[in-house]
């Protein structure tokens, strides 16, 4: 909540949208380091390998990931559907496509580690490349919202 009021005017610190928007960026948040917590105690306990690929990068990265674009993403919902609930124009809500696109991209640097480091079989860092090429490729095509919508800065 402290720093989402480094960005915002005083006057909508007690907003309900404003509390309810930060309240759930901090579950995202705190699901995400739980995530990370659970990955890096199986690679403790059960693997006995603090530093396994798995578990000690590649799910905590991820978890990290969701965590960081949900926090970009989310606001710019809530704040299109209260203008839209208000009869107000301005920008439409952005597509969670835009939230998954960055996982989607890690997808293809996972596969190579795979590849590289021999954390699976050949297959499966295959696997993950391709798929990390198609869905970025998939979630990066416009949508039918306008010629800009897919539009990337």
């Amino acid at each position: 909540m402290q720093y989402a009021r480094e960005q915002v005017p005083r006057e909508f610190w007690d907003d309900p949208r404003f509390l309810r928007t930060n309240y759930c960026i901090t579950g995202v948040w705190g699901a995400a380091f739980g995530v990370a917590a659970i990955a890096g105690a199986y690679g403790d306990l059960v693997l006995h390998n603090s530093n396994n690929l798995w578990t000690g990068w590649i799910i905590q990265i991820a978890a990290i990931i969701v965590a960081l674009q949900f926090t970009r993403w989310y606001p710019d919902v809530v704040r299109a559907r209260a203008r839209r609930e208000q009869g107000l124009p301005g920008p439409e809500e952005p597509p969670v496509s835009d939230m998954l696109l960055p996982l989607a991209g890690y997808l293809t640097p996972v596969g190579i580690v795979v590849l590289a480091f021999g954390a699976g079989p050949v297959w499966l860092g295959t696997a993950l490349i391709v798929v990390g090429v198609l869905l970025v490729k998939s979630l990066n095509r416009p949508s039918a919202a306008g010629p800009d919508a897919g539009d990337r800065a």
